[in-house]
């Protein structure tokens, strides 16, 4: 398992790409988008394939075809285990990447597999996160 420490450290190097993506300093940001994946890479040589991890690197892939593929590696590793929020984390984050490129039939697959997850929301927590993902979906065009 991954310690709060070593995510601590994905954080803090997250936040200075958030940060200098803001500030427009795009080699800075690139700068911090090959540390971050060097230390995720890192973390996944300790810890092996953990979904979470993968994930994380998909987000911050710049490759599309391997993004498309961490993202799908890492939603098939958590389905069967039933892990609801990063299923769903993961489904999102696939969803608005096929968006931002216009991959329509991989747009309407992501959007099947949020709305099949949002269904099985429970907990309060879990409601809301639906409510709000289901809004922020029900304004997107395909």
């Amino acid at each position: 398992m991954i310690s709060k420490v070593e995510w601590d450290v994905i954080t803090r190097i997250a936040c200075d790409i958030v940060n200098y993506t803001i500030a427009e300093d795009e080699i800075a940001a690139g700068s911090k988008r090959k540390e971050i994946l060097k230390e995720l890479n890192r973390l996944r040589s300790i810890h092996g394939d953990e979904p979470s991890i993968i994930h994380i690197i998909g987000v911050y892939t710049r490759n599309a075809k391997r993004k498309l593929v961490l993202f799908e590696l890492s939603y098939q590793m958590l389905i069967p285990n039933s892990e609801y929020n990063d299923s769903l984390d993961v489904a999102n984050s696939a969803f608005e990447f096929c968006m931002e490129i216009n991959l329509i039939d991989q747009v309407i697959a992501w959007r099947e597999r949020v709305k099949s997850l949002l269904l099985k929301a429970t907990d309060r927590e879990s409601l809301d996160e639906a409510r709000r993902l289901m809004d922020q979906h029900a304004g997107s065009e395909i």
